[in-house]
């Protein structure tokens, strides 16, 4: 056996090559046959003889043989030959090649034998028949078939030598891993949402990249929804033609543009950024005003209008408006769906695009005196709360009743009577400073004066002081007592003036005297 080791680049390759030779006669002779056993027999007419070497034994040789022919055959009668080589290894046998020896000596054989044909193609001289097979696959077997004519009787010794070069390769494989990352994002965004930004980081190379890692540097207003301004992710390896992916949630701390970028890095030096992805982040902004008048007459009805508009770059939604309801006034109604609930009124809006408004309206009633105060407030999601005041002067009506009666009519001369002064304040206002003055005809003498105030003769008046207010619904009365002196028509007369009323107020009542 002869061993050859040659080493080339990182492979090593083992060459080896033997003889093993075999006889027509099927008896084994050449290298390493001592530690290789055969087995012949005869059946059905037909020679066999086999062997593993170098070993003997299929599990451990490298190569098997097996031969196979006529026991006998007629002298010029056509005779096939079989040989089959079998690898009975895992590795690749290379350059194998299968020679037949024929003895032509006159002693072994009275005639010469004479080849014919022969599958595959066949090389060599009269004495020496030649296969090239090239190279066996592991566990593979080749067949070849010649076949000859012998031209005298006797035995043919053939005995067949095979040679073969087995090759043991280490292989490198040389790779050429890549990285590649890219960074998606929504292009727009509202403030109080999160953004998802997704990462994917992708080998196309060959080989696997090991060690990936991807981080990103956030700008500024953005932070993860953890408090944190930087990124980071550990992919691992990455085999070629595989990528990973993974997505970050960020808020932003107000409206505006951001810019995001990253880079994913591995072993050996492998770098590679990502194109940098832009998000614009909006807001709707609310704007609200509520406007009225200014006074009011109580027991009427008021109506405010209140318009509520959208001043930012995004659509404001889920819109609400609530106005708490004002002391001294109560519900009358509201437009566009508005209902009052829990001491106040309720508008659901709804979406409102960006610089566009909506106008409601609400109509309250006043039941007393005093000044009103009516607030309104918006909000929506991600919206900023909007507010707006209006007041009302709630002011009554001054409106006065003056009544004069006698007590006794007619009356003779020298009996007395009483006129009755009745002031009654029927208006929505107070009256202030309320003075009452009578006059007396010259048929009657004044006796005296008495009532909310005291009152005093002047001449033909009776002169009252004046009183300081009389409320809502408040009644005061005066009292002057006269004597009939003189008969006629006697007729008594009242005055009255206010702050209130630009003109003084009289009243009259007839007396008969007799």
């Amino acid at each position: 056996m002869r061993n050859t080791y040659t080493g080339i680049l990182s492979t090593l390759v083992l060459v080896v090559s033997f003889a093993l030779v075999g006889c027509g006669t099927m008896s084994y002779s050449g290298n390493n046959v001592s530690k290789s056993s055969s087995q012949s027999s005869i059946t059905n007419g037909m020679s066999v003889i086999k062997s593993a070497f170098p070993t003997g034994s299929t599990s451990s040789s490298v190569l098997g043989i097996k031969k196979w022919a006529p026991a006998e055959v007629r002298v010029g009668q056509p005779t096939d030959f079989y040989i089959e080589v079998s690898n009975l290894t895992n590795l690749k046998l290379n350059n194998v090649v299968v020679s037949e020896g024929l003895s032509n000596d006159e002693k072994a054989n009275s005639g010469n034998f004479k080849l014919t044909s022969s599958s595959p193609e066949v090389s060599g001289d009269a004495d020496t028949l030649i296969w090239n097979l090239g190279n066996l696959d592991p566990k593979e077997s080749r067949t070849i078939k010649f076949t000859g004519v012998s031209s005298g009787v006797g035995p043919i010794p053939c005995c067949t030598e095979v040679t073969y070069d087995p090759t043991l390769c280490l292989k490198q494989n040389i790779v050429d891993p890549g990285l590649a990352l890219a960074i998606q994002a929504p292009a727009e965004a509202i403030l109080c949402d999160s953004i998802p930004l997704t990462f994917t980081v992708s080998n196309p190379g060959r080989g696997s990249a090991r060690n990936v890692i991807i981080t990103s540097l956030l700008p500024s207003g953005l932070k993860t929804l953890d408090g944190k301004n930087s990124v980071s992710y550990n992919a691992n390896e990455l085999p070629s033609g595989e990528k990973r992916e993974f997505t970050v949630n960020v808020k932003a701390a107000q409206p505006g543009k951001y810019s995001s970028q990253g880079t994913a890095t591995a072993d050996s030096g492998l770098s590679t950024k990502a194109q940098p992805v832009s998000v614009l982040v909006r807001q709707p902004k609310l704007a609200l005003n509520i406007s009225g008048p200014s006074t009011i007459i109580i027991g009427r009805n008021v109506q405010y209008k209140i318009a509520v508009s959208n001043r930012g770059d995004a659509i404001a939604k889920g819109v609400v408006i609530e106005s708490p309801l004002p002391s001294y006034m109560t519900f009358v109604s509201a437009s566009d769906g508005g209902s009052a609930s829990d001491g106040k009124v309720i508008w659901s809006v709804g979406s409102i695009p960006p610089n566009q408004s909506k106008n409601i309206t609400v109509t309250l009633k006043s039941s007393k005196l005093g000044s009103a105060t009516s607030s309104v407030v918006a909000s929506g999601v991600c919206c900023n709360d909007a507010s707006a005041v209006a007041s009302t002067e709630l002011k009554g009506v001054p409106a006065v009743l003056l009544e004069v009666i006698d007590v006794k009519d007619p009356i003779s001369v020298g009996e007395s009577t009483t006129y009755i002064i009745n002031v009654t304040n029927q208006g929505s206002a107070k009256d202030t400073n309320i003075k009452i003055t009578g006059f007396l005809e010259d048929n009657v003498m004044f006796v005296s004066a008495s009532g909310a105030t005291r009152g005093s003769l002047n001449g033909v008046k009776v002169e009252f002081i004046p009183l300081a207010s009389l409320e809502v619904g408040q009644k005061a009365s005066w009292i002057i007592e006269v004597k009939a002196v003189k008969p006629g028509d006697s007729r008594f007369k009242a005055i009255m003036t206010t702050d209130q009323l630009t003109r003084p107020v009289g009243e009259s009542e007839a007396t008969n005297v007799y």
